[in-house]
């Protein structure tokens, strides 16, 4: 979950996307569809082939366990059988685990980070760095205007 809102700069909301709104059929040209989005308009976002192969796992995994999100954790149960269910995260327990892991790290006095949010920041500024296209950065972050965007426009 972390690593993909860093990939991707998804907002915490974004990441909880239906099971149905990731395509990972062809894991070179999957896509995921974001709904619920900040302007209320929806974004496709093409994953790399290494995130499909991934999601394509955990989805099946979630399909199986009759799960609406391709986020969850492991967790065995005790006893000899060691049956393993899986639990799925929501996005409260998602922004507590990441600000606690912040914490733990040290990020959150070191760096001034405050939350998952901040890996959006972090997504916008390395696609900048890595290609110093601003106009690329705008369409993977799905702002509308280009304003938005330039909040980045620093990291060149």
């Amino acid at each position: 979950l972390i690593r993909f809102a860093a990939r991707y700069g998804c907002r915490l909301s974004e990441l909880f996307f239906s099971l149905d709104d990731l395509d990972v059929a062809d894991i070179n040209n999957a896509r995921v569809r974001l709904r619920d989005r900040k302007g209320g308009d929806d974004h496709v976002i093409p994953l790399l082939p290494e995130d499909a192969a991934m999601l394509s796992a955990r989805l099946g995994r979630a399909r199986a366990s009759k799960l609406e999100t391709v986020w969850y954790r492991e967790r065995r149960l005790p006893g000899p059988a060691g049956k393993v269910i899986l639990k799925a995260l929501k996005p409260s327990g998602a922004a507590i685990a990441m600000r606690r892991a912040m914490k733990r790290s040290g990020l959150k006095d070191a760096k001034g980070l405050r939350g998952i949010h901040d890996l959006r920041h972090h997504s916008g500024m390395q696609i900048l760095r890595e290609t110093g296209n601003l106009r690329l950065a705008q369409r993977l972050l799905g702002h509308a205007d280009i304003k938005s965007t330039m909040v980045y426009a620093h990291a060149i």
